[in-house]
């Protein structure tokens, strides 16, 4: 694992093959396919469960998931985009992001 501080503060590297990095793409789909899946087997359970406040968390914690996804496919949309001059994408932001009101 590459421990350079700029994969510590969230950046995908730019090595690149084809336009998007090596193992980011499999990656995200991977990762995506679990949320689906786990979001799947939530909503399903919901309604087998009695309580109020399950049935709630299991269907917040689908919803979150679904949001998750979304945002694993705006990353692989990112990293297929032939126009790769947006350099690296970042999924963290830095303490120099953050800016004294």
């Amino acid at each position: 694992m590459d421990d350079s501080p700029a994969t510590a503060h969230g950046d995908i590297p730019d090595t690149t093959r084809g336009g998007v990095p090596a193992d980011a793409q499999g990656s995200t789909t991977r990762a995506r396919a679990g949320l689906r899946a786990l979001a799947e087997q939530l909503r399903g359970d919901r309604d087998a469960v009695d309580d109020a406040r399950a049935r709630a968390l299991f269907a917040t914690t689908a919803n979150l998931l679904t949001a998750l996804d979304d945002a694993f496919a705006d990353v692989e949309d990112h990293l297929a985009a032939p126009d790769s001059a947006h350099g690296r994408l970042r999924l963290v932001p830095q303490p120099s992001d953050h800016h004294a009101p």
